[in-house]
């Protein structure tokens, strides 16, 4: 973990805490949110922070893999956004469940490829994709959100704007404490800026590089 944060060209260390500062702009925002009534108190008390942690860096061992390397993973729990990170995946739910190809796990794909004919010419490939929520294109996977927003016909408990405003404070949680020291990733994208993607991306898995072939549910 130590060769993984010292990585200039990804990381940066910071002189100081950000939490304190986050935790003021998120109390903000939600005070201003309850003012308008654009939540209620319950919600208020739910997405308020009191006594932010910063987001912490661990590593768990890849046992699978030759020389045994460490899974990075960025615990956000007790973080200025956590509750609020929650209160948005569930807003973003109702857009992405309408997703017809999306898979929820390895069982999930195995069902859903059970009544698949694949033609004889067609090979059927996995890719195993290296950092793949920090790869995600941080423009299209926003850009991405505010077009399903303004396009759905989904009842959403806030409006688009207020919505957006929120994204864009989780957004900048991009930074986390490791050995007790804080550092900003460079290029970062997290999990909630992969459900964004997710409100826009047309998911067609493309077989034999020719024909386009579109997942079935079990709907």
């Amino acid at each position: 973990m130590d060769v993984l944060v010292n990585d200039k060209q990804t990381y940066e260390e910071l002189k100081r805490n950000p939490t304190p500062v986050l935790k003021r702009k998120l109390n903000s925002k939600i005070l201003t949110l309850k003012r308008t009534d654009a939540i209620d108190t319950q919600c208020y008390y739910r997405l308020r922070c009191s006594v932010p942690q910063p987001p912490k860096l661990y590593g768990l061992p890849k046992l699978h893999k030759p020389g045994i390397p460490m899974r990075p993973i960025i615990s956000f729990c007790g973080c200025p956004t956590y509750q609020l990170l929650k209160y948005l995946t569930t807003i973003l739910q109702r857009l992405t469940n309408k997703s017809r190809p999306k898979l929820q796990s390895t069982e999930n794909f195995i069902d859903a490829i059970k009544t698949v004919q694949i033609p004889d010419d067609y090979k059927l490939v996995s890719f195993d994709v290296t950092s793949l929520f920090t790869s995600i294109p941080l423009q299209l996977a926003l850009q991405g959100t505010k077009t399903a927003l303004q396009k759905s016909t989904t009842e959403l408990p806030l409006p688009t704007e207020d919505i957006m405003d929120l994204r864009n404070l989780c957004l900048t949680l991009t930074y986390f404490q490791y050995n007790g020291k804080h550092y900003k990733q460079l290029h970062w994208n997290s999990h909630v800026v992969a459900r964004f993607c997710r409100c826009r991306r047309n998911c067609n898995a493309t077989l034999g590089g020719t024909r386009p072939f579109n997942l079935p549910t079990n709907n």
